[in-house]
């Protein structure tokens, strides 16, 4: 494991594997909002400590050699464990490439595994993940040894700590209501969303529905509105629009918002997202 230092993070996707994000840095006074990834988020802490919160109720501690393991959807936060703060590489991998990997190379009865416990120690487990975390980051690494380096990664991961999902969860009653605003949101986000018409689609007074929408999606309406946000401009820097254009076309006010915005979820600004 390698020792703190005061590396500037950095983001970057992977064209061999489309969708496939990669983050690597150190955090010292970071704190990220509340928030989910569209996809799997998966690392290992290299140094140093991160506390936060994953899921509704679940507070947890993050030290060096220990796994993370995050489902698509599952909220949470972090920050600094004390001054030092903490180093880790994560990937963030697309629900189609973890369903290719379960299914097509593991053979799975079940293509999109979760993980129960979001944080772990498995040592061999973990050294494999960084070994394929560099190799992404190295451009001297072959295509096809990357290929077989997130295959055992991943595969080993999948099958030591993933699980089963618990079947279809039966959401509170409302939930349909509530989806109906989500997919508003999903689909309106560039816009200026009122809490009148999402309570509305979701046929509730606005008070019920903030509750409602809260216990269900794990965040309150604006919040997911601006992860929405986030999540599509993440889309489009990695097509190589300009930031000031990505600002306009996801609904910021301007580049300094979606700036501020955007590092308090990814760790990194736009400018070193790629």
């Amino acid at each position: 494991m390698s020792n703190l230092s005061d590396n500037t993070p950095k983001a970057w996707s992977v064209p061999l594997f489309p969708g496939l994000t990669a983050l690597h840095g150190t955090f010292r006074d970071l704190h990220f909002a509340p928030h989910f990834h569209e996809e799997y988020a998966v690392g290992v802490i290299q140094a140093g400590g991160q506390r936060g919160r994953i899921g509704p109720d679940r507070d947890v501690f993050m030290t060096e050699g220990c796994i993370v393991a995050i489902n698509p959807g599952e909220v949470h936060t972090g920050g600094p464990a004390d001054e030092r703060g903490w180093t880790y590489r994560m990937l963030y991998l697309p629900a189609g490439l973890v369903r290719d990997i379960a299914a097509r190379q593991l053979e799975l009865r079940d293509p999109l595994p979760e993980f129960p416990r979001p944080v772990f120690f498995d040592p061999p487990l973990a050294d494999r993940l960084v070994a394929c975390h560099q190799a992404l980051e190295s451009a001297d690494v072959h295509g096809l040894a990357r290929e077989v380096m997130l295959l055992e990664a991943i595969g080993g991961l999948l099958l030591r700590h993933g699980q089963s999902p618990q079947g279809a969860r039966r959401g509170p009653r409302g939930a349909a209501g509530v989806q109906a605003a989500r997919d508003y949101i999903e689909q309106q986000f560039a816009e200026n969303v009122r809490l009148e018409t999402l309570a509305g689609l979701a046929k509730m007074s606005p008070f019920h529905f903030l509750r409602l929408f809260r216990r269900v999606v794990g965040l309150p309406p604006h919040a997911f509105l601006t992860l929405t946000r986030l999540h599509n401009a993440a889309r489009k820097l990695r097509d190589r629009i300009p930031i000031s254009l990505v600002a306009a076309e996801t609904g910021f006010a301007d580049q300094s918002h979606l700036t501020r915005c955007f590092k308090r979820v990814f760790g990194v600004t736009p400018g070193r997202f790629s």
